[in-house]
């Protein structure tokens, strides 16, 4: 199936946290990433208790999604899995007449996870899993959203996870705990080493993210898959599987065996089951994302400080389970999977700093100065886009908001000056249109609460042949073009100076 080909940033869960139903402020960063604690908080977009029961129709399901200061009534139905596919749902999520919740509507679909057989050198302990659901939600209207004086639009998609609560029945009803994410396409943790699942057999109640990588997947034919998943550093596991067409309407399925490639993966194997999620009618820039389950069938060794040239080993024990998402990302460099050769920054602000005022609209409201350095060879072009993702507010963020776009600037340049507009691009280059619904620059203006505006540069194989394009647009453009990206990050609060 050609759907599941390409390029998906791969996220597994921790099914111990999800469990906890609760969103710490802060959360242990995974070292060498020192200041990054509460980073994996802002992929939350709803942490709720589920709970599900029959209704009198024989493939009825009741039930409600409570969260701190509401909830929803729910009323749907259960759908059965042909031959060995597992059930799944699909509910709508009603808001309650007198509340806070008056006149909101969600949808839910989902699938219920296998049960993955006991692998032979699992211990009991290491084979307890628990059931989860995975699925994507719907906001099917605008509603009043957060305290603020904006709404919440409609046509919003985000991929959930829910954990059972004992006792463990591998069925629907019984009561959940829930958790909802951004369908974010941008790494978490950037760095050269890959994080948790590998390194952390048995992780923290306070860590989410157990790894980040990248599934990398051709269909060869239409009922197979082949591929990769990779980390960052360069550590792959092999891909190969099979697809099922979905029956019904119902979205496709896959089944994956991951065998280490050699080197620190050498006699790894894991397995993954997974579905493609819904394709929701009326969904405003809905991102295509995978949803299913990860189990350890093997045994092996792995170092616990990846980053260092040799530390302590640990074993990671066959049987453990968790649940996993992975968002399709065209922005990901496919050829060259390393983060040593473009560095990306400004004379006006060091990364992570604040932004002077000069650039956002409290100030001149004009562009910032830019550098990088070490195109790779064989880049034709490159692409700046600069966007926020924690609008409109950093506590509730409900979409990505885009500052500046300028696509086809020259390899062979080395920097933009401050206040560029059409008339100093470099020859060749162009200027995007922003969410600002304008073309050029758009400076920062957070209506609450201080936001990162991600500045990134992205070098292409090729040129593009668009005319004052969209960030959506180019995304499309640049699928399994980018050889190398870099970030400059910056803040900005109301005030600042």
């Amino acid at each position: 199936m050609a759907e599941l080909a390409g390029t998906w940033l791969y996220r597994s869960f921790n099914p111990t946290f999800v469990m906890g139903n609760q969103t710490p402020e802060a959360r242990i960063s995974h070292p060498p990433f020192a200041g990054d604690s509460g980073v994996e908080d802002r992929l939350i977009f709803a942490d709720a208790r589920l709970t599900l029961g029959p209704a009198p129709a024989p493939t009825g399901l009741v039930g409600t999604i409570e969260w701190r200061g509401g909830g929803l009534n729910l009323n749907g139905t259960v759908l059965p899995g042909a031959g060995d596919e597992p059930v799944g749902l699909d509910i709508v999520g009603t808001g309650r007449p007198g509340t806070g919740t008056d006149g909101w509507e969600y949808r839910y679909h989902g699938y219920l996870t296998p049960r993955w057989p006991k692998p032979p050198d699992a211990s009991e302990s290491e084979a307890d899993q628990r059931p989860t659901l995975v699925g994507s939600v719907f906001r099917v209207k605008d509603h009043n959203g957060q305290p603020g004086g904006w709404r919440s639009p409609a046509g919003y998609v985000g991929s959930f996870i829910a954990v059972k609560q004992p006792p463990f029945t591998w069925e629907l009803s019984g009561s959940w705990t829930y958790l909802s994410f951004h369908n974010d396409p941008e790494h978490v943790y950037r760095g050269q080493t890959y994080v948790g699942f590998a390194q952390k057999p048995q992780p923290t109640a306070q860590e989410l993210i157990l790894q980040e990588a990248f599934f990398r997947l051709q269909t060869p034919t239409s009922n197979t898959l082949q591929g990769t998943v990779a980390w960052l550093g360069g550590t792959s596991l092999n891909l190969t599987g099979t697809v099922r067409p979905g029956v019904g309407g119902e979205p496709s399925s896959f089944q994956m065996t991951g065998i280490g490639a050699g080197g620190e993966t050498g006699g790894w194997e894991y397995r993954y089951y997974g579905h493609l999620t819904r394709t929701w009618p009326r969904a405003v820039n809905q991102r295509p994302a995978l949803v299913g389950s990860i189990i350890r069938s093997k045994s092996h060794g792995v170092s616990t400080r990846p980053w260092e040239a040799s530390g302590p080993r640990v074993s990671a024990a066959a049987g453990y389970v968790a649940p996993f998402i992975a968002v399709d990302a065209p922005f990901i460099a496919v050829k060259q999977i390393t983060f040593n050769h473009l560095t990306l920054n400004s004379p006006a602000f060091q990364n992570n700093g604040r932004i002077p005022s000069k650039y956002t609209c409290e100030g001149e409201n004009v562009s910032p100065p830019l550098a990088w350095e070490r195109v790779p060879n064989g880049a034709q072009s490159l692409v700046l886009i600069i966007d926020d993702p924690d609008a409109p507010d950093p506590n509730a963020p409900e979409m990505v908001w885009v500052h500046w776009v300028v696509y086809n600037i020259s390899p062979d340049t080395k920097s933009l000056p401050e206040n560029v507009g059409q008339a100093r691009l470099p020859q060749g280059a162009s200027l995007g249109r922003n969410d600002f619904e304008r073309t050029g620059y758009g400076g920062p203006c957070p209506p609450i609460g201080r936001h990162r505006y991600f500045h990134k540069l992205y070098a292409l194989d090729i040129t593009l042949n668009l005319t004052g394009a969209t960030k959506s647009q180019i995304e499309q453009a640049v699928r399994g073009h980018v050889l190398a990206d870099a970030w400059l990050i910056g803040t900005y609060q109301r005030g600042d100076r």
